[in-house]
């Protein structure tokens, strides 16, 4: 399961680091906003298949997790909560100080781009870490309490499925209402 991980992980990067050659190719600096949107998404995909911890928390009973496992989830997610709001914090002065350089009289083009690089490796450092910390909790799991996770999730996305399509039918073709 472990290499399947690092496997997929792998391959969003890689196919991220493809569209920034493909970028390069045509004289791009290989950081342009078509190559981010991409890398975001695949960086999305791989959270989307992992498990939040606290989710894994509600459910601990559900998929029997011993009180170490517990106990190691929590001080992990805590540190990572710890560090996310120090790094998002500087992440944040970071953007105010390219602000700062946007709207100074005669823009320094050197440190502009810089602080653009700053500001876009930070944010990347962050979701990097997102994804590595989700996948330190997931190699806390049993392969048999993955499998029960899996199968909650999707008992849930089918009962969310169901629900959405219950409350499009009663809408009809009704116009939606909105409140101001």
């Amino acid at each position: 399961m472990k290499k399947l991980t690092v496997l997929v992980v792998t391959l969003m990067l890689a196919w991220g680091m493809g569209f920034s050659q493909e970028n390069r190719a045509r004289g791009d600096k290989g950081r342009g906003p078509e190559m981010m949107r991409h890398m975001n998404h695949g960086l999305q995909m791989v959270e989307m298949n992992l498990y939040p911890p606290r989710m894994i928390l509600r459910v601990a009973d559900k998929i029997g997790l011993s009180e170490t496992q517990v106990a190691q989830i929590r001080k992990m997610d805590r540190n990572h909560q710890e560090w996310m709001v120090k790094s998002t914090a500087e992440s944040r002065i970071r953007g105010i100080k390219l602000k700062a350089l946007f709207d100074s009289e005669k823009v320094d083009r050197k440190a502009l781009e810089k602080a653009v690089r700053s500001v876009s490796d930070s944010w990347t450092e962050i979701r990097l870490a997102r994804i590595n910390h989700l996948l330190d909790v997931r190699d806390l799991l049993t392969p048999e309490q993955i499998k029960k996770i899996d199968e909650g999730k999707h008992d849930v996305r089918k009962r969310m499925w169901r629900r959405n399509k219950r409350m499009n039918s009663r809408m009809g073709d009704r116009p939606v209402r909105r409140r101001d």
